[in-house]
């Protein structure tokens, strides 16, 4: 009644905005958002695979490649997925546009970059990295593994390496960290949501390793790790920067058995992602 003053007729107009925590820990968009994320991320990697081969077919640098040899070409497949990953993050802003109230994309899926301790989450990529490695000697990881086939030469493993350290780990936190986590923590709880965001991560890597337990279950692991650390943090961000970091170790591990990617024959496993 305070803002009331005699012989004044002005009410005060109420905050119709929603609040910070109801904003913050309910997301804008919705688990049907979340299946057409995934529906035009595959739809996109078809699309851009037809026109990479049209195109591919025509360079004198792919002459004489099978359909099948072009599949397995980073040359080619890198840019595929690069552009098919680009459209997609489009559709992400523009889901999010739709359902925030001030269009805030970074600040609805949570980056919440961590300004001070930045690079602990580093250190910790570097560290689950190496104990991954350790842990597969103990398991019976197969001799080969499709994902193998992509690094064939030297030039296809620099460009694994560039692709596996920046646009693939951002991609994959966004809709799995960003989007997809906090869709099933809203429905069925942050233990369920944790679980099954990590199920899901080691799930879209199978085709890449061949179906197998145990680097599916090695993926698995590493997909806990990195949702824990959203949830703990509440920041997208940090879980990326531990992706950037474990896939990075990896690269570097293999670069050093291969002698600078120059004898790929020699290649421990070092390419799970």
């Amino acid at each position: 009644m305070d803002d009331l003053k005699p012989g004044s007729a002005q009410i005060p107009e109420p905050d119709v905005r929603p609040s910070i925590d109801l904003r913050r820990s309910d997301p804008v968009w919705t688990g049907w958002d979340v299946a057409l994320i995934a529906f035009m991320t595959l739809a996109s990697i078809v699309v851009f695979s037809v026109i990479g081969v049209a195109i591919a077919t025509r360079l004198a640098a792919f002459k004489g490649l099978s359909p099948t040899d072009l599949a397995r070409d980073a040359r080619l497949i890198v840019p595929v997925q690069v552009g098919a990953y680009l459209v997609v993050m489009g559709l992400m802003a523009l889901l999010v546009r739709r359902g925030s109230y001030d269009h805030r994309f970074w600040r609805d899926i949570h980056w919440n970059f961590p300004q001070a301790n930045w690079y602990t989450f580093l250190i910790v990529g570097v560290v689950l990295a190496i104990c991954i490695q350790l842990s597969s000697v103990l398991l019976p990881i197969p001799k080969q593994l499709p994902i193998e086939k992509f690094f064939k030469t030297a030039t296809s493993a620099y460009i694994m390496a560039v692709f596996g350290t920046t646009i693939a780990p951002l991609f994959e936190e966004l809709f799995f960290r960003g989007f997809l986590y906090p869709v099933l923590a809203r429905r069925a709880g942050i233990a369920f949501g944790t679980v099954a965001t990590a199920a899901l991560f080691a799930f879209i890597h199978q085709s890449q390793l061949g179906m197998a337990w145990a680097p599916l279950l090695l993926l698995f692991i590493v997909g806990l790790v990195l949702t824990a650390v959203r949830v703990k943090t509440n920041s997208v961000a940090a879980s990326f920067l531990i992706h950037v970091a474990y896939n990075g170790t990896l690269f570097l591990l293999l670069w050093i058995a291969t002698d600078r990617f120059q004898h790929m024959e020699k290649a421990a496993r070092a390419a799970l992602r």
